[in-house]
C-alpha cells in the first residue's frame, strides 16, 4: 500500500476542515426557530421579570438539547425570550422611558441575540424601535452638544456606506451613543436627523458580530 506524502495529507485536512465549517455554516443559516409559548408572570421590566427570563431560557433550551454536534437549543431558547421581550415592549412602548432597568433590558436583549446563528427579519427591523429610546435630537446643533460632553460621538465615515446617493447621503453624517448602542445621522445641509429607511441610524445589537437576517 502506498503511504501519502506529509504534504499531501495536511492538504486533505484543509480540505476536509474547510468543507466542514462551511457545512456548519449552512446547518446554522437554515435553523428554523420553533414557536415557543414563554409563561411570564412577573410585571414588565421588574427585576422577577428577568429572573423569570432567565428561568425561562434555561428550561427551553434543556427542554431542545441534543447530545450531538448538531444542537440547536440555544437559539431556539434564545429567539424565544427574543419573541417574548419584543411582544412586551410593543404592548408597554412608554414603560422603558427613563425605567431603572433601561439598560438592564437591552443588556439582555443583546445578549441573546448574539446567541443567535442569524438574525430574523422581525430581528432585524425591530432595531428600528429599539434605536427610538436613544432620544437623539433632531437638529445637528443640539447633537453636537451632546457630543460635546461626550454623550455621544460622531462616527468615522471611513467606517460606514451610506446606501442611496440619490438621497444626497454625501452630506450624511452619523453619531453613535456613548454606550455603542443607538445611531443618529444627520444631513449637514438642512441639519435635520435623517429619516429615510435607507441611511438613517439604527441600533446596534453588537456591530459585525453575527451574521445578517435573511
Amino acid at each position: 500500500m502506498k503511504s501519502w506524502s506529509p504534504k499531501k495529507v495536511v492538504l486533505i485536512f484543509f480540505m476536509v476542515t474547510t468543507i466542514s465549517i462551511y457545512g456548519l455554516h449552512l446547518l446554522a443559516e437554515n435553523v428554523e426557530y420553533p414557536v415557543v409559548d414563554v409563561d411570564i408572570k412577573a410585571d414588565f421590566l421588574s427585576e422577577a421579570y428577568f429572573s423569570e427570563l432567565s428561568v425561562q431560557y434555561t428550561q427551553i433550551r434543556s427542554g431542545y438539547r441534543r447530545w450531538y454536534i448538531f444542537d440547536h437549543s440555544k437559539a431556539f431558547a434564545a429567539h424565544a425570550i427574543l419573541t417574548r421581550m419584543m411582544y412586551d415592549l410593543e404592548k408597554h412602548p412608554e414603560l422603558l422611558i427613563g425605567h431603572m432597568h433601561f439598560d438592564l433590558f437591552f443588556e439582555t436583549f443583546d445578549r441573546h441575540v448574539r446567541k443567535l446563528p442569524y438574525i430574523t427579519e422581525e430581528v432585524h427591523y425591530f432595531r428600528n424601535i429599539l434605536n427610538g429610546y436613544g432620544e437623539a435630537p433632531e437638529r445637528l446643533d443640539e447633537m453636537s452638544e451632546l457630543a460635546a460632553c461626550g454623550k455621544w460621538r460622531l462616527f468615522s465615515a471611513r467606517y460606514h456606506r451610506y446606501e442611496a446617493t440619490e438621497l444626497d447621503a454625501a452630506y450624511h453624517v452619523k453619531f453613535i451613543s456613548a454606550d455603542g448602542r443607538f445611531e443618529a445621522v444627520y444631513h449637514t445641509e438642512n441639519g435635520l436627523i435623517v429619516t429615510d429607511p435607507a441611511n438613517m441610524g439604527t441600533y446596534n445589537y453588537a456591530p459585525g458580530s453575527i451574521l445578517p437576517w435573511k
